[in-house]
């Protein structure tokens, strides 16, 4: 569904491709002249798209990626102490030794990743962004980002600009990539 409604389509780059075999419906002026490509699974891209669109035309979240806050209300509860993934090492020594467990249990991590650390992860995929997306994402985990205390500005860095890209391949074809705010394009009716 996101792929369906979120990638962007491509014109085919020469001839009639009104019997193109990948087409389902030859007749169709739409599928003979656009298609959609790339992988079947959504880019991180396109699924912030998603979000975006989801935020502001629904308003309610999957509960998978739906802002912390709305579930765990931090505010609501008295916390001695909160740990992050992120810190997960340097947090469990330090509530070990809070809580005077030195001698009973020690820091564990039985699901440690490989390759990427997670630093390196999350500005790999924000820097497929634009800053128009990583704004409205901060604008749905604003709160997430105070509580937590992540800073936002290097999630802006990372992302690019909201610009036309233009790109040449080694046999000269152009591709245009357009990087714009999705929320200010006017509706065709």
């Amino acid at each position: 569904m996101i792929v369906r409604k979120f990638r962007k389509a491509v014109s085919y780059e020469s001839g009639d491709n009104t019997h193109h075999p990948s087409m389902k419906n030859p007749h169709s002026f739409q599928q003979s002249k656009m298609k959609k490509v790339g992988s079947r699974w959504p880019t991180f891209s396109e699924f912030v798209d998603f979000l975006l669109f989801e935020t502001q035309h629904n308003g309610e979240l999957d509960m998978h990626w739906t802002p912390v806050v709305q579930f765990c209300t931090p505010c609501l509860v008295k916390f001695d102490v909160i740990l992050k993934f992120e810190t997960l090492d340097e947090d469990q020594r330090y509530l070990i030794e809070k809580a005077s467990l030195n001698g009973v249990i020690k820091p564990e991590h039985k699901n440690s990743g490989k390759g990427k650390n997670t630093q390196e992860l999350l500005m790999s995929y924000y820097a497929q962004l634009t800053k128009s997306q990583v704004k409205g994402l901060y604008e749905i985990f604003k709160f997430d980002f105070e509580v937590f205390d992540y800073n936002p500005n290097e999630y802006f860095n990372a992302a690019k600009s909201d610009e036309v890209v233009v790109e040449v391949n080694s046999e000269g074809i152009e591709r245009v990539e357009l990087n714009f705010d999705r929320s200010k394009l006017l509706p065709f009716s």
